[in-house]
């Protein structure tokens, strides 16, 4: 299992993880809703209020997401980190692969 790690414009958050779930490319998605970003952006320091994903996904499906993510983000490099899952219940992670693993992929 893999948790993908996004940040985004709070206003389009929740869109993206309902696009990521209804493609079956993530099993569940949760939003943080605000958060502080700063970073170094074109030579300036920025500061921007964003949203995090964290979207749940099987090795699988892990790519497929990415990929996808990349083209429905608005950021010219948006903040997409795959995270190898230690440990999880035996139970979640076969949920995570069947709700990712099955079903016609748009």
């Amino acid at each position: 299992m893999r948790v993908i790690y996004v940040s985004c414009r709070p206003d389009d958050a929740a869109a993206l993880a309902e696009r990521l779930v209804t493609e079956r490319l993530a099993a569940c998605a949760s939003i943080l809703p605000r958060i502080e970003s700063v970073y170094r952006w074109e030579e300036e320091v920025q500061r921007e209020a964003e949203a995090v994903l964290l979207l749940e996904t099987s090795d699988a499906s892990a790519e497929a997401a990415i990929a996808r993510i990349e083209t429905l983000h608005d950021y010219d490099v948006p903040k997409i980190v795959a995270l190898d899952v230690a440990a999880s219940t035996p139970a979640y992670a076969a949920w995570v692969d069947a709700e990712t693993e099955r079903g016609e992929r748009t």
